[in-house]
């Protein structure tokens, strides 16, 4: 949660930390975080071998594989939106309903606003057919 809740701080831009026993309002607004990942975990458990990790130095590479340093990386999705828009793909938050008979294959995307995937579309031409990008959490790191 000491990450979740740094990571909140820099995701929305708040400089004064409101969280104390009798506010709150910061741990419910975390709910709308993006979400997370600790990099080595994923480096670890890719099936893309070899894992990231291993191109650093050999103290270092030790330290991250004993816990003694933890690295985290976080998606922007709205800097993400930005930037597709200006390389000419519109992306916009899929809701459950609009996946038909693919609605069971993604969770809620955290800081989505409910949201279970992104649907990527040309702007510049209209008659090449939306793509969905489905988002599932299946490591558990993310505050939802």
């Amino acid at each position: 949660m000491g990450v979740a809740h740094l990571l909140y701080h820099l995701q929305f831009g708040i400089r004064d930390c409101a969280l104390s026993a009798q506010n709150k309002n910061e741990l419910r607004e975390m709910s709308e975080l993006y979400p997370f990942f600790d990099l080595v975990q994923m480096n670890l458990y890719a099936m893309w071998p070899p894992p990231v990790l291993f191109w650093l130095s050999q103290g270092f590479v030790l330290d991250l594989l004993f816990g003694r340093l933890s690295v985290f990386g976080q998606l922007d999705y709205t800097k993400l939106f930005e930037r597709a828009r200006s390389e000419g793909l519109e992306m916009t938050w899929i809701e459950r309903k609009e996946l038909g008979e693919f609605q069971g294959l993604s969770g809620n995307i955290p800081g989505s606003h409910h949201a279970v995937g992104i649907g990527v579309k040309l702007a510049a031409d209209p008659s090449f057919p939306e793509q969905f990008i489905l988002i599932k959490n299946v490591s558990g790191v993310h505050v939802s």
